[in-house]
């Protein structure tokens, strides 16, 4: 088990709350979230994106890597879907990317 001496509280869409426990084993080294979903062109490059653009301003973005991808092959290498693309950058929120399967 794990001390947790702090956490890094990322508001998502405005409803829920996501907590990244920082533990003292993690302080000294890089904390990895991956977001998976069916095809990595929608949810999870979004989630990704997303948690990438809340913890931007924490002082924790050289210490977190985030990244996506899809537990099907259908769209490997595919641009995310244009509608999630543009619901985000509605937001000021970049998503780029292709998709990759796990």
């Amino acid at each position: 088990t794990y001390a947790v001496q702090d956490a890094i509280a990322i508001t998502l869409a405005g409803e829920w709350d996501l907590w990244v426990p920082l533990c003292c084993r993690c302080r000294s080294s890089m904390i990895r979230v991956l977001f998976v979903c069916m095809g990595n062109i929608c949810r999870s490059p979004a989630a990704a994106a997303l948690f990438t653009h809340r913890i931007a301003n924490t002082g924790w973005t050289h210490q977190v890597y985030v990244d996506s991808c899809g537990v099907a092959d259908w769209n490997i290498g595919d641009a995310p879907d244009q509608r999630m693309v543009e619901a985000l950058r509605s937001r000021g929120i970049p998503l780029q990317g292709k998709a990759k399967a796990f």
